[in-house]
């Protein structure tokens, strides 16, 4: 059984709390921004760095090979040596392109979030609206800097 002064720090507590409609929303995924930001970025930046590695090394043995048609090895030794020249090619595209790919995906998904939560405190709400305007202000930003740019020419539509 609860004593008097027991049950009287109970209410103090409960008083003491803000109403539901005052009080701010819980953060998504229930992590704070940084963190949730952040294990997003590595994430993004792990899967773009494993399709980086495959593509830019099925790209650069395919380059590889092409630069190499006029003078294919007549030897065994020089199968040997072409294939070695074309593993190490191989593989240094790879990591160029896991590099740049991985760079690429975690700057997109940083601009993302950072987005949606710099809407979310401006608008002291959490919702799907938010993420409407973070998906759209990232495509137009992706847009702009890939030059998806659609020219209209009036003359055109005159004729």
């Amino acid at each position: 059984m609860a004593t008097n002064a027991e049950i009287d720090l109970i209410i103090q507590k409960a008083l003491a709390t803000e109403p539901p409609e005052t009080q701010r929303p819980p953060n998504r995924l229930s992590l704070a921004p940084s963190r949730r930001i952040a294990m997003a970025a590595t994430s993004a930046a792990l899967i773009g760095g494993a399709l980086g590695m495959s593509h830019g090394a099925n790209t650069t043995g395919l380059k590889f090979r092409a630069e190499n048609a006029h003078r294919l090895p007549t030897s065994q030794q020089g199968w040997f040596l072409y294939h070695k020249s074309k593993n190490y090619a191989v593989m240094l595209g790879g990591v160029k392109e896991a590099a740049r790919m991985s760079t690429r995906l975690a700057l997109w998904s940083i601009l993302f979030l950072g987005v949606e939560e710099i809407v979310d405190r401006s608008r002291h709400s959490r919702d799907a609206l938010s993420t409407l305007c973070a998906g759209l202000t990232t495509a137009g930003a992706f847009s702009l800097y890939s030059e998806f740019v659609f020219h209209i020419d009036t003359q055109d539509r005159l004729n």
